[in-house]
């Protein structure tokens, strides 16, 4: 249930950014260098999206394991076998081991609060996106429409 709201707010991030984005990228393109254009967001579209969850990865990882050297100092976070034994947003198998409570506290507690770091990095990242979209992209038959009209005082356009 803690994952759910996130779940849909990216969706309807994805839902709003994506088909208006290319459809905007394909229409500012000369119909001569469509194959190159959609070949150049096909490529962005694939490496991003693991890039970012690569980095986002890393951050939960990083506060993950922060967090529980902060509460359990006796245990050394940094080892291969604790990080094999003790993963982020996955407490369930340390109470199936019969591990120290102490331990499954701070874990459960270090998962929560990476859940919510990465879901924050990810709103953060959307909304810089929307930002830079809407600054960014301009519809340039409205422009065109404009000028021809000789409403171009009226409403300048940007550039």
């Amino acid at each position: 249930m803690d994952l759910l709201p996130a779940l849909l707010i990216f969706g309807a991030g994805l839902t709003m950014m994506v088909a208006p984005l290319t459809t905007a990228l394909m229409a500012s393109v000369p119909k001569h260098n469509s194959g190159v254009a959609s070949a150049i967001n096909n490529a962005i579209s694939r490496v991003g999206s693991p890039l970012v969850t690569a980095l986002i990865f890393v951050a939960v990882v990083s506060t993950f394991y922060g967090a529980i050297s902060e509460k359990v100092p006796s245990v050394d976070t940094s080892s291969a076998s604790f990080r094999q034994d003790v993963a982020p947003l996955n407490v369930r198998e340390l109470v199936k081991e019969d591990a120290d409570p102490e331990l499954i506290v701070a874990a459960r507690e270090a998962s929560t609060d990476s859940f919510h770091l990465a879901s924050l990095v990810s709103a953060v990242l959307m909304f810089a996106g929307a930002a830079v979209n809407a600054l960014g992209i301009r519809n340039p038959r409205k422009r065109q429409e404009r000028d021809d009209s000789g409403d171009a005082e009226a409403a300048p356009a940007i550039s």
